[in-house]
């Protein structure tokens, strides 16, 4: 009993500074200036479908212009509401606000369009583990590991060699 409680203060630790971290890197990272200014720039009312909404929205996350992307993705929505990519995009950009409750809704959205939907399930494990709700984590986390391997090895690096998710 010792041990897990001690692995969960480890492993809450690591993601309290894990995403303290990230979030610093990101704005490390974000666009140069002038790309910056392009995607600023943008008039969302010009974005004429579903597609090029969710191209513009994901260049706005990655410079690290969420609350506009959230728009833009929302406009995809608009053109394609059963678009189960703009809701997982959707929901990364509100779990980067830190609005949990909404990423949740929009991460289950998008799980509901498309069951198979790898990258919704790890989305929304990182919300629980955000939450501190590391056992709905690691289901989300093994769903995504079950659809796609690939996931398997995200967690891994993020947690170290020993992480297996729940079986």
């Amino acid at each position: 009993m010792l041990k897990k409680a001690g692995c969960f203060i480890v492993v809450f630790t690591v993601v309290v500074l894990s995403l303290h971290g990230c979030f610093a890197l990101n704005m490390l990272l974000k666009a140069p200036p002038e790309k910056e200014q392009e995607y600023l720039n943008i008039d969302i009312e010009t974005l004429d479908n579903s597609e090029s909404c969710k191209k513009i929205g994901l260049q706005l996350l990655d410079a690290g212009h969420f609350f506009k992307a959230i728009k833009v993705f929302h406009k995809a929505l608009s053109y394609d509401p059963n678009d189960a990519e703009a809701y997982n995009y959707l929901g990364k950009a509100y779990y980067l606000t830190s609005d949990n409750e909404k990423a949740k809704m929009f991460l289950k959205i998008a799980i509901r369009i498309k069951s198979d939907y790898a990258d919704a399930y790890y989305n929304l494990g990182d919300v629980y583990l955000r939450e501190g709700s590391v056992n709905m984590a690691m289901q989300q986390y093994k769903i995504a590991i079950d659809i796609n391997d690939a996931y398997r090895n995200r967690k891994r690096n993020f947690f170290g060699e020993d992480f297996i998710p729940l079986e």
